[in-house]
């Protein structure tokens, strides 16, 4: 399909089990091959699906962050045969920081670890007290399931016109989101990795905000977001999915 300027994307949210990386890897395995079935070339999964979000001081513990990086490995064997581009949130322990994370895979390669960049620390959200921000850290490369891969801000080239960009949640709520760096940098499709809980009348804020920004980079913009599962306090997350092009919403989760 990309030959004739088309891209079929699609954005998941299966259930998550909070601290389960076994369990939740089972389950992304299962929305991965529908969409296989539905001929996706990209597939996005919530931010720290693997793990799960609401984890709290568990993020602090050996024995999770290395689970997470086992059940990565995993996903990566089971995925040889899915050409599609994915990406999926997961905790990344790098130089005795941890870094909330997207991993980038294809064809049971791992692409390339993408850092969320704004870290939120206000209202419900306290996410400094286990993640460090991606931006100057100054690691350009980690090494991640047996492999050398780049960490950082990066564009995926899927073909000659699909350059891809990832942002997590937080990162397009700020004035200078990274997707338009990306958008400036050639990227036309961006991938956003999110865990917004719920308020009354977020979820239209959080469209627009979608909408907004797919009209002024000038692309596709694929946001899946936490849902049924995730939330161990007294949060909600609702699993609210969409795909946007160019300021138009293509579809929308229930």
């Amino acid at each position: 399909m990309t030959r004739f300027g088309f891209v079929k994307v699609a954005a998941l949210s299966p259930r998550v089990s909070v601290a389960g990386p076994e369990k939740n890897i089972k389950r992304a395995l299962e929305s991965i091959a529908r969409a296989k079935d539905e001929q996706a070339q990209i597939m996005v999964l919530p931010e720290l699906y693997i793990s799960g979000y609401t984890c709290g001081d568990l993020f602090n513990q050996d024995t999770l962050i290395c689970d997470c990086e086992k059940a990565l490995e995993w996903l990566l064997s089971k995925t040889k045969t899915v050409k599609a581009l994915i990406a999926i949130g997961l905790p990344v322990r790098v130089r005795d920081k941890l870094f909330n994370c997207a991993a980038v895979i294809q064809s049971g390669k791992l692409l390339g670890v993408v850092p969320k960049s704004f870290i939120p620390n206000y209202s419900e959200y306290y996410e400094k007290r286990w993640f460090e921000s991606g931006i100057g850290c100054g690691v350009e490369s980690i090494s991640l399931c047996g492999s050398e891969v780049p960490f950082g801000s990066l564009i995926f080239k899927m073909a000659e016109d699909v350059r891809v960009g990832i942002e997590i949640c937080e990162d397009l709520w700020v004035p200078v989101p990274p997707s338009s760096l990306m958008a400036l940098n050639g990227a036309n499709i961006i991938l956003n990795l999110s865990a917004s809980s719920e308020m009354v009348t977020k979820n239209d804020y959080r469209h627009e905000l979608v909408l907004q920004q797919s009209a002024k980079c000038i692309c596709g913009y694929v946001y899946a977001c936490a849902g049924v599962g995730e939330s161990t306090t007294d949060l909600v997350f609702s699993g609210a999915c969409s795909i946007a092009e160019n300021g138009v919403s293509v579809t929308e989760g229930k």
